[in-house]
Formats: structure tokens, C-alpha cells, sequence
């Protein structure tokens, strides 16, 4: 058989639901059978909404991997769905999707995230939780992964939608932590070799916290005498930033 074929051959083969799955947690919600698995064959992980037999929602994706749990997110006392997907990447992606099924199927949340999962939690104290997730347009820019850092995003549940918290992301700059991280910072900044995460994590969080100006002039302060390069990190530091939808919604809102 030509490679082509085998390979047209194989695409239809996982097309289709009939290779059975291994389910690997059911649960049940009002009227509704939540199921998440994989193909028996291994290639396609899958999250399924049942009503009455019927199949309401479904996602389906090679590599895939579906993982839920309940909990009340909008503060109306009763439960909603919770699903998390990672895409089976070593470094990337987790996608947030959550679901109330009190009143029919309504979809409160659709978040693609990055290299780290979500957290829930109530951070203003009203009814309901917020979202928190880290954003990472830097990633991989100006080194390794392992090296790289990432932003704080927070969303809040307002007329039904999560939307960005500029008034949560917002806070003080907390001068004993960041006098703490510049002595780490100047002890593991080289001359030359990868950019220290100890730098970029105090930048991002400086940035995500509303203090771009003083995190790029910390940089400076912080780049060493002897090596090369700073204006050029500053500019594409500062323009990964911009195109990122959360920051700069962010910093136009501060």
C-alpha cells in the first residue's frame, strides 16, 4: 500500500467512534451523564454530555485528555461542570470549559489556556469564584521553556461572562520580595548564557501587577554592564506583551 493511502486509510479509521473507548470517569448531573475517556485504540481522548440518551455536547481530540470535577462557580448554590483538557504536550495546552446544567445547557466559560492549568477560587469574597490561569507570550523567547515565565490573568463571572479583573490583577509593589529576587537575580545573571527565570518571573509579575515602567527599568538596573543586547530585550519584551489580548486589555483598563 503507497504511503499516501495507508495515511488516508488511517485519518478515516480514527474518524470514526466504532474502535469502542475506555471510559475513565462517569458521572451524573441533574438529567445529564458526563463521560470522559479514550478510544481503545489510545489516539483520541473524548468528553461527553448525555441527555436522555442523546449525545448534547461532545469534544473529541488526538492526544488528547479530558479531566472534570463539580463545583458551584457562579454562586447560585448549586452545582456546575467543570472541565479541564490537556492537549498531551510536555509544555502545552490546558483549555478551561465550564458548563451549568441547571436550566438546559449554558456555557459559562470557554478559556484556552498555556503551559499551566487553572485555579478557582474566590478572591473578592462575593458569590462566585474566579478564574486564574497564567498567560506566556514569552514563552520560549528568550530561552528554554524550564527558564521561562508567565503572567497572572484573573477572570471574574460579571453579567453571566468571565471577563478580566484589572482590579484584582492590580497591586503594590511589595519591596521586600522584589529586594529579595534582585539579589538572587544579580547573583545568577551572566554575561553571557540563557536570561535567569528569576528575571523574567519578577518582570512578568511586576507587569501583571501594573508596573511595566518600573519592571523595565528594574531590567535595566539589572541587565549586566558587560553584556550585550539589553535595548533589543526590552523592545521584544515589550512587544510580546502588547500581543497578548489579556495584558494589553489590562494595561489599556489600569
Amino acid at each position: 500500500m503507497h504511503t499516501t493511502s495507508f495515511l488516508v486509510l488511517l485519518t478515516l479509521m480514527l474518524s470514526f467512534k466504532s474502535f469502542g473507548s475506555r471510559e475513565f470517569k462517569k458521572i451524573k448531573l441533574n438529567q445529564y451523564k458526563i463521560i470522559t475517556g479514550q478510544t481503545s485504540d489510545g489516539f483520541q481522548g473524548y468528553f461527553s454530555i448525555i441527555k436522555n440518551g442523546l449525545t448534547v455536547f461532545e469534544e473529541r481530540e488526538f492526544g488528547s485528555y479530558y479531566y472534570i470535577k463539580m463545583k458551584d462557580v457562579n454562586g447560585d448554590k448549586k452545582i456546575d461542570l467543570i472541565m479541564t483538557q490537556w492537549t498531551g504536550g510536555a509544555h502545552c495546552c490546558y483549555n478551561l470549559t465550564i458548563f451549568n446544567l441547571q436550566n438546559g445547557m449554558n456555557k459559562l466559560a470557554y478559556i484556552q489556556g498555556g503551559s499551566r492549568g487553572f485555579q478557582l477560587k474566590n478572591l473578592d469574597q462575593d458569590e462566585s469564584l474566579e478564574i486564574i490561569f497564567w498567560d506566556n507570550p514569552i514563552d520560549y523567547l528568550f530561552n528554554s521553556f524550564s527558564s521561562s515565565a508567565q503572567g497572572k490573568v484573573i477572570l471574574k463571572l460579571k453579567n453571566g461572562k468571565f471577563r478580566l479583573a484589572p482590579k484584582l490583577m492590580k497591586s503594590s509593589i511589595n519591596s521586600k520580595d522584589v529586594q529579595e529576587m534582585r539579589l538572587e537575580i544579580k547573583k545568577e545573571f551572566r554575561s553571557d548564557g540563557e536570561i535567569p527565570h528569576s528575571f523574567l518571573k519578577l518582570l512578568m509579575q511586576l507587569s501583571y501587577s501594573g508596573h511595566l515602567d518600573f519592571a523595565l527599568r528594574l531590567a535595566e538596573e539589572l541587565w549586566p554592564k558587560s553584556r550585550a543586547g539589553f535595548s533589543k530585550f526590552k523592545l521584544e519584551f515589550s512587544r510580546a506583551l502588547s500581543g497578548s489580548v489579556y495584558w494589553r486589555e489590562f494595561y489599556l483598563a489600569i
